[in-house]
């Protein structure tokens, strides 16, 4: 009798569990193969259970360890039967030991997670994996959630904004599901689910906590010059804001029924129906500029490195007109100068249709009068129609941005509003720079903050300083780019006014004068170091010199209305701000016809409460869902298990049941999008690779990528040239391309659908993908795999051995020798492991694919056969001269699907792989443990072999996860009993 593990164990070898045959011990007991008894471990170095209570003790199949891939981090819990018990308490990973901690101004990086989970219950709710600053920064959340398996991911934004893929998914009670999750960014497509190995789900946008879909498709074709978006959902304007994007291109949706195609620096593009339409994202980093302005008696440096936090105002009304002419002086004496040198009155005439002079000029402030080279400040506190009242010591005045002695001037000579009344000019330019760009209202002014009462620029403000109180004596001075006569087009008196095309208008008091700060456009990570070429952060020195300042609108990323995060290295204390772009422009200097340099210009709604420096590596930065960014911050633990509810103190949504074989992924990026319009029958995909991410990803014989809700493998890949094109910023960026032929539509049971140009593509290394080269036969036992061309990095991701889905058809093998895949051969020739997990063995045709699936236990039986990679459970009685009655055993079955039989042969024939028949010299095969299983045959030694199949239809009913037990075994027999010797004789 057969029923702890005390009495399993003996006939056991924790040596050869996960071995490819078993071996013969002392006794003459054949040691199983690829099974496991429990309840202990006790190839983990534990005692086994030794009670002899006859609810302890089990044999069953072994558990697999997956070998598929090269994962980051991998954990088998070798030391339990099964896995790790959640019930007994959530698992903790310390930082980067599984989620790649990130560098500064980077986020966690491309990776996936996966774990096979045996649920005690029938959970509503559970948590896989948390990864979490807060409920809705920075966060990677793998959870179950009422039927739906669910991966969502916040970046570093404070918005209540995420991206998730959501799968129907019911787990049993007792039953293995294998789950795997994959990241990449939080664009469209770059997130997939797999469920026991299968692509799941779609991929979508939601908002708020009842996770509102912020997300559409097109119900119809578009071509690159169609105005009206045909969408199968109205697009949620309250939560999507005006911008959406189809396959990279950026369409500005001002008002219902009017779109702006190709806006923000993207290109117009065919998309076909179906594509996913989607809120318009970006990270632009703050960037530094060293900016050199003309002005008397040579250059004036400034800076842009920073969002600076600032609180002035307009202290007095200007309008438009803020240009005149002074006034000629009376006939006699000849040559009268129209503003002499001792003159404190300056009489001035209108220009360009003004009614009055001086009516649109501030009741005090600064002027620039005179022709260049013979120019002179003066500070006038007074006016009246026709003249301005030089204040005291108001002749020759000397600014930070000009110097000049007083002079006599000509009448008819120019006259210039030279400074704009601010309450408070603290903190506007950068530390060790003079100038600064404001806003106010739509108007962009360059200029330099003065404090009339002091003489000097206002002190920069210590860290978190708020800044100082308002005063009569502060102004925005040289606000006409001094030396440079400027007028934008159709503005005859806007002398240094609407800097880069920006609104020429009046202003009232109290207007917010708001910093004007640069941006980057790009992703937050830098494909070199700062400042080489190519690098999207760093120093860049713009001369201004003579040259004609043009501006682009809707180069930049940013544009009005953007709400946005300002973020800063992860992990800051500070909280979150959020902000809205009030104004956005990309400028570019050209000197002659040679257009160099595109600046992008932003400014916001409101002053920021604190400064936000521009960092070289790019982590200061506005990020606008969805930026392109996992999150930049990993906690002091990642949970597997549990989920840490921030919205409440403590851990929640504990997982109860059992975990095994977790692995976490890290993969290179990349960015990989549609160069060609592709349709939902296409062979060939034209993909093109941007930043320089390289194209090795895709080089080889087999592989799989996903573009929106599409996976789709290819049989061969090859470097299809480069082509250059023009960045926003006007540098040259080398693209290039990779042309996939072959290519599967739909794989692994995904729907095959058109994508357009600039969709993205979410490289797959997870799915371990190989290509039939050359037919194979239903029962063929060598499975030979396409070489990867000359020079291209081979198959990657093939465990030793395993099991491969091909087309519909699960196959075993035993050893992976590069190109070929191994099968052992039965008696007939035939593949043993052919059609596992009650599939149906078929020919494939060259040219299929074999995806390495991850498996739990091993499907290593097949009726009349016998080799030494079978699983099986075996054990041996002697008895001299036994009469043999009967076997019986009690079986735990989970599904219908998974079996148990019962093999026996006496006196070691015949051989295993003999046809049974029940009677005497041959095999006995039993599949109820609870029937009469009669053997009535005398022999002095019976063999018993236990072995475990699946029926058909197992993988297709998702039965193939699970495994029956056999918990007690009982063989009847009789024995005459037997005088070997009598004491005294």
């Amino acid at each position: 009798m057969l029923q702890t593990q005390a009495d399993f164990q003996p006939h056991l070898s924790g040596l050869a569990l996960m071995g490819a045959g078993g071996g013969q011990g002392a006794d003459g007991d054949w040691f199983g193969n690829l099974v496991a008894t429990g309840p202990n471990a006790v190839w983990a170095g534990l005692a086994p259970d030794t009670s002899t209570a006859a609810d302890k003790g089990e044999v069953r199949l072994a558990n697999s360890q997956d070998q598929r891939g090269n994962p980051k981090f991998r954990e088998s819990f070798d030391a339990t039967l099964e896995g790790m018990d959640l019930g007994k308490g959530a698992i903790g990973y310390p930082p980067g030991a599984v989620v790649p901690a990130p560098l500064p101004g980077q986020d966690i990086g491309s990776g996936g997670f996966e774990a096979w989970w045996k649920p005690e219950s029938a959970p509503a709710t559970a948590t896989y994996l948390d990864v979490a600053q807060g409920e809705w920064m920075n966060r990677l959340h793998l959870s179950l959630e009422n039927g739906s398996l669910v991966i969502s991911t916040s970046d570093a934004g404070a918005d209540e904004l995420g991206a998730q893929v959501r799968a129907p998914f019911t787990p049993e009670a007792g039953r293995w599901h294998h789950i795997g999750a994959y990241w990449k960014t939080n664009l469209p497509g770059h997130l997939l689910l797999a469920i026991d190995g299968i692509p799941a789900g779609s991929f979508t946008y939601w908002s708020g906590k009842a996770r509102t879909a912020v997300m559409s498709a097109l119900s119809g074709p578009l071509d690159a010059g169609t105005t009206s978006i045909p969408l199968t959902s109205p697009w949620a304007r309250q939560t999507g804001g005006t911008v959406i994007e189809i396959g990279g291109e950026a369409i500005e949706m001002p008002a219902a029924g009017t779109a702006v195609r190709g806006a923000r620096g993207t290109t117009a593009a065919e998309h076909p129906a179906g594509s996913l339409v989607s809120p318009f994202g970006y990270a632009n980093p703050v960037a530094a500029y060293n900016i050199n302005l003309p002005g008397a008696g040579g250059q004036n440096r400034f800076a842009l490195d920073r969002i600076p936090r600032t609180s002035g105002r307009v202290r007095e009304a200007f309008g438009v007109n803020t240009a005149c002419l002074i006034r000629p002086g009376p006939p006699r004496p000849p040559n009268q100068p129209g503003f002499r040198i001792a003159d404190m009155t300056l009489n001035v005439l209108p220009l360009g249709g003004a009614a009055t002079a001086t009516a649109d000029f501030p009741d005090r402030g600064y002027l620039i009068i005179g022709m260049p080279g013979a120019q002179e400040v003066v500070f006038y506190d007074g006016k009246t129609d026709t003249s301005f009242a030089i204040g005291t010591n108001g002749r020759g005045v000397t600014l930070p941005t000009v110097t000049g002695a007083a002079q006599d001037h000509p009448g008819m000579a120019p006259v210039f509003l030279f400074s704009i009344p601010v309450d408070n000019m603290s903190n506007y330019a950068s530390p060790g720079s003079q100038a600064c760009l404001v806003e106010i209202d739509d108007e962009w002014f360059i200029g330099t903050p003065f404090d009339r009462a002091s003489g000097a620029p206002p002190a920069p403000l210590p860290p978190g300083q708020p800044p100082a109180g308002a005063s009569a004596d502060t102004f925005l001075v040289g606000c006409t780019n001094a030396g440079v006569f400027y007028l934008p087009p159709g503005v005859a008196t806007g002398f240094g006014r609407a800097f880069a095309y920006s609104t020429h208008a009046a202003h009232a008091p109290n207007a917010a004068a708001l910093p004007v700060f640069a941006v980057r456009d790009g992703p937050v990570r830098a494909p070199g170091p700062p400042g080489t070429p190519g690098a999207p952060y760093g120093q860049m020195a713009i001369q201004f010199g003579g040259a004609v300042v043009q501006a682009t609108v809707d180069v930049g990323r940013a544009g009005p209305g953007d709400v946005v995060t300002l973020a800063e290295a992860e992990p800051q204390a500070l909280p979150k701000e959020q902000a809205t772009v009030h104004n956005a422009r990309s400028i570019r200097v050209a000197v002659g016809t040679s257009f160099q340099n595109f600046v992008n210009l932003v400014s916001l709604r409101a002053p920021v409460a604190r400064d936000y420096v521009a960092a070289p590596n790019g982590s200061t930065r506005l990020l606008k869902f969805p930026s392109g960014e996992m999150p930049c911050y990993t906690p002091g633990q990642t949970w597997v298990g549990r989920s840490e509810d921030l919205a409440r103190a403590g851990p929640q949504g504990i997982v109860g049941g059992l975990i095994d074989e977790i692995r976490f992924h890290s993969s290179p990026r990349g960015d990989f999008r549609i160069s060609k319009l592709c349709g939902s029958g296409d062979a060939t995909v034209l993909i093109e690779v941007l930043g320089g991410s390289g194209v090795s990803g895709f080089l080889g014989a087999g592989g799989a990528f996903k573009v929106e809700d599409e996976v789709i493998a290819y049989t061969a890949a090859r470097a299809a040239g480069q082509r250059t094109d023009s960045a926003p910023s006007g540098a040259p960026v080398s693209v290039g391309l990779i042309e996939l032929t072959g290519c599967g539509r739909g794989f692994l049971g995904t729907r095959a659908a058109g994508h357009g140009i600039g969709a993205r593509v979410f490289n797959l290394p997870f799915f371990p993908v190989g290509v039939l080269d050359g037919g194979v036969g239903a029962g063929e036992a060598a499975i030979a795999l396409a070489a990867p061309a000359q020079g291209a990095p081979g198959r990657q991701g093939f465990p030793r051995e395993g099991y491969v889905l091909v087309d519909s058809e699960l196959i075993g093998y035993v050893r992976d020798s590069g190109n070929t895949l191994s099968i052992p051969a039965g008696k007939d020739g035939q593949g043993l492991w052919r059609g596992a997990f009650g599939t149906t063995a078929a020919a494939h045709a060259s040219g299929a694919f074999a995806c390495a699936l991850p498996f739990r236990f091993w499907d290593r039986w097949k009726k009349g056969a016998d080799d030494d990679s079978m699983a099986y459970y075996q054990f041996a009685r002697a008895a001299t001269g036994a009469l043999w009655r009967r076997l019986s055993w009690t079986d735990q079955r989970p599904d219908r699907h998974c079996g148990v039989r019962a093999l026996g042969r006496l006196d070691g024939r015949p051989a295993w792989d003999s046809p049974p028949t029940n009677r005497a010299g041959g095999i006995w095969e039993f599949t109820d443990g609870a029937a009469r299983n009669r053997l009535d045959t005398r022999g002095d030694r019976i063999e018993v072999r236990f072995v475990f199949d699946f029926a058909a239809g197992a993988y297709a009913d998702g039965a193939w996860t699970d495994t029956a037990a056999v918990r007690s075994v009982r063989v009847d027999y009789e024995q005459p009993q037997v005088v070997h010797s009598r004491l005294g004789e």
